[in-house]
């Protein structure tokens, strides 16, 4: 009796093992399911996580390191998921009778890899809720630096202001040029002539904006360091801008190729580290606003608000007579804007706001409706964009930006947009499109569309003006021009008057992407194709006719452009030569 007990002991475990293991191949595809699911679901949230941070960025905020630590592995997770619900995907396919797999072994394995990144996806999923996103970035140290001897302007500045403190002159005016003639031409009274730094003094200012850390972290890079100071020239803001871009640079392969480019390419060094955003001094601001007021005269035609938390109603009792209306990050009463009647409104700003909804009617009672021409309701939690907005026929812009749970309506009442520039971004729901044949696009010249899923542009075939398209990250998106709402015969009415003005065509992350007209198009205003992350695309709508006077460039990277299918050897030669490679 003393040795059944450990056998069953043994027994037991084997059981536990063995059912286990048989649990893993039978809820293979439940398991799945679950997993796709959840990372969806994951996938939401952290598109939600990511828009607060842009936001927060937006108003000078630096993203947490908790918030960072989290969004990298999502990505990773997505990834990895993608793959295995394809694995599991073809190991479903392969069941023999519809149940039993082929190989007991590889499902087993598959299983247990399953639930673990089930239990992984959960887990990280409850780790994304946070309550704050981002910190404001600290005031930037201020430096004591004997600022004389590194600009050497003191005197001169003293000088100048000398001159415009001189009571027998009433009027004065001063200019900066690279070129004496301009200084003849304008007959100016007083000329200063402002040096180039000398080399110590370049290097003093240099090494102050890329910072005594980074140059000590590698003895090549101070030797580095000299010869960008040089390229530079002694030109202050050369040295500044580089200085900045190069802070965070800390090895000498990086160093090297930034001397190739700054050699080669000085203008689109500079150029790349630009911020895609820039200030304007309040001094400019309110410059601009009094021009804008007819010199002050006008002082309500004009409104710009940031960061007001509620919008009284006695301030829009101001701007029944307004024409320019901005507020940034500021909330309004949706009531209050239907009740103010905006007689001249030509520009509405509601960017970075938390209305849930636009007002109903808001067009409606505006007597200069037809004046209207500029709406940006980006950033903002709108479900739903007014319907009066088939009414613009003067709409030269609408910019939805980031609008995570928006609805555009595109029905048979749109009329004819003026210089239309349409920019639609990252919605949940795409669109909903009606009856949109007798819709009239004829003046719209720029269309962006961006990570907007099941998206049929069909619609394009009506905008005749249509110059520029930039079209970016759609997985579901298999055609840009299909049958969709239109229909066949209608494409086919259509098809000699399509893209006529179109002058350049961007396409960016298509990973399904396989058609963009079924047919050859004459494009006689085409330049410039850009295409990147479409690796199923195989067939451009090009012939022996398309473009040929005004094609300049096609890019793309090697791999997809030897992939393409053309009708024959001549047509690929002949655009061979506007092809650049952008691997």
């Amino acid at each position: 009796m003393d040795c059944v007990s450990p056998i069953l002991d043994v027994a037991t475990h084997l059981w536990d093992c063995s059912a286990k293991s048989a649990l893993y191949i039978c809820e293979l595809q439940e398991n799945l399911k679950s997993l796709k699911s959840l990372t969806e679901e994951l996938s939401n949230l952290s598109k939600d996580v990511m828009g607060r941070v842009e936001r927060e960025e937006e108003q000078q905020s630096r993203r947490t390191h908790d918030v960072d630590g989290w969004l990298r592995p999502v990505q990773v997770m997505e990834t990895e998921v993608e793959e295995i619900l394809q694995n599991g995907d073809q190991e479903i396919q392969k069941k023999c009778l519809g149940t039993c797999p082929k190989n007991c072994w590889l499902s087993y394995k598959l299983g247990k890899i399953v639930t673990k990144m089930i239990n992984a996806v959960t887990e990280l999923k409850g780790k994304g809720h946070f309550d704050v996103v981002a910190e404001r970035l600290p005031s930037a140290p201020v430096d004591d630096r004997p600022m004389g001897k590194t600009v050497g302007l003191d005197l001169m500045f003293e000088k100048v202001q000398r001159w415009l403190k001189d009571e027998q002159t009433k009027s004065k005016a001063v200019l900066t040029t690279r070129f004496e003639q301009v200084c003849n031409e304008m007959e100016v009274h007083k000329r200063i002539r402002v040096e180039c730094l000398t080399p110590d003094e370049a290097f003093s200012l240099f090494r102050n904006k890329v910072g005594e850390n980074v140059l000590n972290s590698h003895p090549d890079i101070k030797r580095l360091a000299k010869i960008v100071v040089e390229e530079c020239k002694g030109l202050p803001l050369a040295l500044i801008i580089i200085g900045r871009s190069m802070a965070s640079r800390k090895t000498p392969r990086e160093w090297e190729q930034a001397m190739q480019v700054l050699k080669s390419y000085p203008a689109k060094f500079s150029g790349d580290v630009l911020k895609g955003r820039c200030k304007m001094h309040d001094v400019i601001c309110d410059m601009a606003l009094w021009l804008s007021c007819d010199y002050g005269e006008k002082k309500h035609k004009s409104f710009v608000l940031e960061h007001v938390k509620l919008i009284e109603a006695y301030e829009t009792m101001k701007w029944k007579e307004a024409q320019w209306i901005s507020l940034w990050h500021s909330n309004i009463n949706e009531e209050l804007l239907v009740s103010s009647c905006f007689r001249n409104l030509k520009t509405l700003i509601l960017r970075n706001s938390d209305m849930k909804s636009f007002p109903i009617g808001f067009f409606q009672f505006m007597p200069v409706i037809k004046e209207f021409g500029y709406l940006n309701l980006a950033f903002t939690s709108t479900k739903r964009v007014p319907i009066e907005l088939r009414n613009l026929i003067k709409l030269r812009c609408l910019i939805l930006d980031n609008m995570f749970s928006m609805i555009l309506y595109i029905g048979r009442d749109i009329k004819e947009y003026e210089e239309g520039h349409v920019q639609l971004s990252t919605e949940k729901q795409g669109f909903s499109q009606g009856d949109i044949s007798n819709s009239n696009f004829h003046n719209l010249v720029y269309v962006r569309v961006e990570g907007c899923r099941f998206l049929d542009l069909t619609w394009l075939i009506y905008a005749l003006s249509l110059e520029r398209m930039l079209v970016v990250r759609s997985k579901e998106m298999e055609e840009i021009i299909g049958g969709g709402e239109c229909g066949e015969s209608e494409i086919e009415q259509q098809n000699l008057y399509i893209f006529l003005r179109l002058v350049a065509l961007w396409l960016f992350k298509f990973p399904n992407l396989r058609s963009i007209y079924r047919w050859a198009l004459p494009f006689p205003s085409l330049t410039k194709i850009i295409v990147s992350g479409c690796p199923k695309l195989r067939k451009l709508p090009l012939n022996s006719s398309s473009a040929t006077n005004t094609l300049e460039i096609i890019q793309g990277n090697s791999r997809w452009w030897e992939g393409l299918e053309w009708e024959n050897d001549n047509l690929k030669h002949t655009f061979t030569r506007y092809f650049l490679c952008k691997d």
